[in-house]
Order: structure tokens, then sequence, then C-alpha cells
């Protein structure tokens, strides 16, 4: 009994490769054709330039191939944009974008230069004291 389980699926696949055998012998051979000739087809149009508006509907999110950050050194009040400054734009390195009035800024420069006075001053007061100090001892 146990040969009989091994003999049937051995004479099954003998047979099937005798068939594929036979079928790969008595196959018919393909002509070989020469290719037809074909005329070759061209259109010509003329080329004229013209000025063509294209719609393209689409969706999705429009991101900005460079983004600059504009960070002002002084505070104030902004007197003027330039028309570059929008959505969108285009300007050149160092271009002026904003102009900033000059009062803020102005009395800013003028109250640096009075601290600088008065550090100077109370300098002097302490180097005159230290002087005094050090004759007195």
């Amino acid at each position: 009994m146990p040969r009989l389980k091994w003999i049937a699926p051995l004479g099954a696949l003998g047979v099937a490769l005798l068939g594929a055998g036979a079928l790969i012998a008595t196959a018919p051979t393909p002509q070989t054709l020469p290719p037809p000739d074909f005329l070759t087809v061209v259109r010509v149009i003329e080329v004229r330039p013209e000025t063509l508006t294209l719609r393209v509907r689409s969706q999705g999110t429009v991101a900005p191939r460079t983004e600059s950050a504009l960070i002002p050194e002084v505070s104030g009040q902004v007197v003027s944009v330039s028309p570059t400054l929008v959505s969108g734009g285009f300007f050149e390195a160092g271009a002026p974008l904003l102009q900033i009035a000059a009062l803020d800024y102005e009395a800013g420069v003028a109250r640096s230069r009075a601290n600088l006075a008065r550090a100077e001053g109370e300098f002097e007061h302490a180097a005159q004291n230290l002087e005094r100090y050090q004759r007195l001892s």
C-alpha cells in the first residue's frame, strides 16, 4: 500500500512530461516574413507665435520657493512701504522695503548719547574720588 502512494503521483508526472515533450516536438514553426514597406506620414504645420491663456483647475497647497523674514533693526512707525513688498513679490538684495519714521530712531540716538555723557561724567567723578581717597590714605 505505501508503494501505491508514490507510484500514482510519479506516474501522473511522467505522463504529463511525456505529453509536454510531444507538444513541443510537434509544434509548428512560425514563418518569417519580411516587414512590409510603410510610407512615413508626416503632418506639417506652420508655427506662428501667439498669446495663449491657459486655465488650470487644481487644488492643493502652494508653498513659496524661498521665504524672507523681515526683521527690523530699530523700532518705529512705518512711513512708507515699497510696491514690491507684496505676497509673491520679487525684490533685490539691499532694496529698501520699508521706511521707518526717523523721530523714534533719532530720539533713541539722542538718549544713547545722553547716557554715554552721563556714564563718562560718573566715570570722571569716580576717578577723582579714587585719586582723593588715595591721597588721604
